[in-house]
C-alpha cells in the first residue's frame, strides 16, 4: 500500500499507529472471545506497519547512506523504552489508586503519539509551504527589480 506514489508513507504509518492505539482502547469493552480475537487480529494488522515501514521512512528521512546509523539509533531508543517502560508502568500503577484510568491512558498512548506526530507534520508542512511562497515572492520581486534596472 505505501509503495504507491499517491500514498504518503508517513501519513499511512501515522494512521496505522492511531488505529492500533484505538484497537487497544476497545479491548476492555469486549465480552466474547470472538470479538477479542477480531480486535487482536486488527491490532496485529495495524501494528505491522511499524515493522514494515520503519526502514522505508528512515530512508526517506536520512537517505540510504545513513540508514544503518538511523536503524541503530531507532533500535537503541526502542530498547531503552522496553527497558524503562515496564518498571515505570508498575511504579505508576502503585502510585495511582484508580488503575482503570491508568490503563486507559497507557492504552491510548500510541494514539496520542500518532496525533501529536500528525500535528507536528502539519505544522512543518505549513511552514515549508510558507517558506516556498516567500521564496517565490522574493524571486518575483527580484525579476521586477531587474526589469526596472534594465529600462
Amino acid at each position: 500500500m505505501s509503495d504507491r506514489p499517491s500514498v504518503d508513507t508517513l501519513a499511512f504509518y501515522n494512521l496505522m499507529t492511531c488505529l492500533a492505539g484505538l484497537a487497544t482502547l476497545v479491548v476492555p469493552l469486549v465480552t466474547s472471545f470472538a470479538a477479542l480475537a477480531a480486535i487482536s487480529a486488527a491490532f496485529g494488522l495495524f501494528v505491522s506497519a511499524n515493522y514494515v515501514l520503519t526502514t522505508v521512512i528512515l530512508v526517506e528521512l536520512v537517505g540510504v547512506d545513513r540508514l544503518t546509523d538511523a536503524v541503530g539509533i531507532v533500535s537503541f531508543a526502542q530498547g531503552i523504552a522496553n527497558l524503562v517502560g515496564p518498571p515505570l508502568a508498575g511504579t505508576m500503577h502503585c502510585m495511582v489508586s484508580d488503575s482503570q484510568r491508568l490503563i486507559i491512558v497507557i492504552q491510548s498512548s500510541p494514539m496520542q503519539s500518532s496525533l501529536i506526530f500528525q500535528t507536528t507534520q502539519s505544522i512543518r508542512n505549513t511552514r515549508n509551504n510558507d517558506i516556498q511562497m516567500q521564496y517565490k515572492i522574493v524571486k518575483i520581486l527580484l525579476k521586477i527589480r531587474e526589469t526596472k534596472n534594465r529600462s
